[in-house]
């Protein structure tokens, strides 16, 4: 018991009181209207008008046909849709009720008019659809969707303000981050769609403090998950896209939003690879949203710049290049202190691309479900990095939560690379240096724990990477080969290990690939050679 007590306490010390209070507002809200029996109104009249939008990217096809859908990798066939259907987890069932899928490349118009009836009329006894986050997605994708194919729907319409109408009394100011922010989004598009300027007013002050907060100087969003940068950087593209052709309110959203927007692309040019493709840092999965380049493509046909260069810095990633690898090293603090729910126990992680392929990679999300598999992701020992007295550097528990996290003690460029500290073992009196220095043809990563007990450091290949161990303990490839040196020779063969390691190509999709495993005490250099 108290053990739990303390892992609540070192999670909820960096609460904001916004968060406090609103969690505890919502609770008794929710509590006394239960007893008053009080119900929202899902049939509200309201004129609107069909807004006008450039061509925007179009989402997978997740609805395949004849109440069949397909998200994160997780088929599932309806007789009759349940739009509460939890077999496959809440976040496929988030994404049911997104609505993304009208938008779809094969959507058919009338079909999708009909499963949009199908679900006003349920929509006053569900659960999930309910709830302001899938609300803010499927608000954006309703109001495309009507206007793209001119459709004036009475019902439909209705239903839709009425949406909005909860949504804005259901604000996620008890979370924060990007769904509070998308939030805001949802409440934009309902804004220009009904020319309603309580709406929009809401929505332009939670934009306008959300931007300034969320998107640090060097572009990127302030979760640190190269995914929700994505994300969230499409959502900026469309609000832009709205407003660029739909002028309402006041002229300083969009030109916020623009010059957000642009910083975001720059950041998003520099973390991704040649081939368009972002690291899987934190929580971060494939084919969850549109790739870079496709973003970089919206963004240039919106008249934005997605050419203009930055240095990494405030978001404490750091990437090295040249004609053979791409390399990405975070040196970040957990993310925001006050919703980490997205990051992972990952300091000094990083991942190596060889001839515009993925080589040393993250092992990615596959699940945020509370189990033993979401826990492991987001350990310590699955990213390239050191595990000190088989403890994780951040202390990760349950789907979204973190207690006691890793801070950069130091961080600087020395000759050739850099080197950084960490107090994320400082519990245990410990802290952890790991330089990287770049040579012709090889990386050097140096540790070294103040402390002298057993520690582990990890590197996780490709599945498509082929290794072996020979007989004096180095690692060889294709193009190269990784060795590992402690002082005096301490290290032995029986220190390093080959082990098996689940990849996630996406949610829900797993691959069995290689990993290794050397066990040291105090100081570690390995050196990676590559052709």
């Amino acid at each position: 018991m108290i053990t739990k007590l303390g892992l609540y306490y070192r999670s909820l010390r960096y609460l904001k009181i916004k968060q406090v209070y609103y969690r505890v507002y919502y609770f008794t809200r929710t509590r006394f209207r239960a007893a008053l029996n009080y119900k929202y109104d899902y049939d509200l009249s309201k004129s609107y008008k069909l807004v006008k939008l450039d061509d925007f990217p179009k989402f997978n096809n997740s609805y395949i046909g004849r109440g069949r859908f397909k998200f994160l990798n997780l088929e599932h066939q309806f007789d009759q849709i349940d739009w509460d259907f939890a077999e496959n987890g809440k976040l496929w069932t988030y994404n049911l009720n997104y609505f993304d899928f009208i938008n779809q490349e094969s959507s058919s118009v009338e079909s999708s008019k009909i499963l949009m009836q199908q679900f006003v009329a349920q929509l006053p006894v569900l659960l999930n659809a309910n709830e302001p986050y899938p609300i803010s997605l499927r608000i954006i994708n309703w109001v495309k969707f009507l206007s793209n194919n001119s459709i004036n729907n009475t019902k439909l319409s209705n239903s839709l303000y009425a949406q909005a109408k909860i949504l804005e009394d259901k604000l996620e100011y008890h979370l924060l981050g990007n769904h509070l922010i998308e939030n805001g989004f949802g409440l934009l598009f309902a804004a220009v769609f009904f020319q309603d300027i309580r709406f929009y007013k809401t929505a332009k002050k939670i934009i306008s403090k959300e931007l300034d907060e969320q998107i640090l100087n060097d572009g990127a969003h302030f979760e640190l998950s190269p995914m929700y940068h994505q994300i969230i950087l499409l959502r900026m593209l469309d609000a832009y896209n709205l407003l660029k052709n739909n002028p309402f309110g006041d002229p300083n959203l969009i030109k916020l939003i623009a010059q957000k927007a642009e910083l975001m692309l720059a950041w998003l040019s520099q973390i991704s690879f040649n081939d368009g493709s972002i690291p899987m840092l934190n929580d971060s999965a494939y084919d969850i949203t549109p790739g870079s380049n496709i973003l970089f493509e919206y963004a240039a046909n919106l008249g934005l710049d997605h050419t203009y260069q930055i240095s990494l810095k405030e978001s404490g990633y750091r990437k090295f290049k040249n004609e053979k690898i791409e390399m990405i090293i975070d040196f970040g603090a957990i993310g925001p202190s006050y919703i980490p729910g997205h990051a992972h126990a990952d300091t000094f992680n990083f991942v190596i691309n060889y001839n515009d392929k993925p080589f040393i990679v993250d092992l990615g999300t596959s699940t945020y479900e509370a189990n033993e598999l979401r826990l492991d992701e987001r350990s310590t020992k699955a990213h390239n990095t050191v595990e000190y007295n088989n403890t994780n550097s951040s202390e990760i528990w349950s789907s979204f939560r973190v207690g006691s996290r890793a801070s950069i003690t130091k961080l600087k460029a020395i000759e050739n690379g850099w080197e950084a500290s960490h107090d994320g073992y400082s519990r245990q009196n410990c802290t952890h240096q790991r330089s990287f220095i770049f040579k012709d043809r090889a990386i050097v990563v140096k540790d070294e724990l103040s402390n002298k007990e057993i520690s582990k450091s990890y590197l996780h290949f490709h599945p498509e990477v082929e290794i072996e161990m020979d007989d004096s303990g180095q690692i060889n490839f294709s193009h190269g080969s990784i060795s590992f040196e402690s002082p005096n020779g301490a290290l032995v063969k029986e220190d390093i290990s080959l082990k098996d390691y689940n990849f996630a190509q996406g949610f829900n999709r797993l691959r069995k690939s290689k990993a290794i495993e050397v066990v040291f005490k105090g100081e570690l250099t390995t050196t990676i050679s590559y052709n």
